[in-house]
């Protein structure tokens, strides 16, 4: 209980410079998972702060792009190094 308290109220007090680490944390969450006050502080964060909310969905979409990439490595438009660090980097 007195984690979660110090995490939830770390974060509350947490400028939005510091909540986007956060955010990219949510979306790498198997290698660097957020704790549960850490969770329920960025959550309410977002609800109140535009700012964080759209990079979230910017970040989000970027996700979404780079896994899209197609690993059969047919996509000539991409040089190869780059799939392959997009895809490391979202895996």
């Amino acid at each position: 209980m007195i984690t979660f308290l110090r995490d939830f109220l770390r974060v509350l007090n947490t400028p939005c410079r510091a909540q986007t680490e956060l955010i990219s944390r949510t979306l790498d969450a198997p290698l660097a998972p957020l704790s549960r006050g850490e969770r329920v502080g960025l959550w309410i964060h977002l609800r109140g702060c535009r700012a964080c909310t759209q990079f979230r969905r910017q970040l989000l979409k970027l996700h979404q792009l780079a896994a899209s990439i197609n690993p059969s490595g047919t996509d000539s438009t991409m040089p190869a190094d780059v799939k392959d660090r997009l895809r490391s980097a979202t895996k």
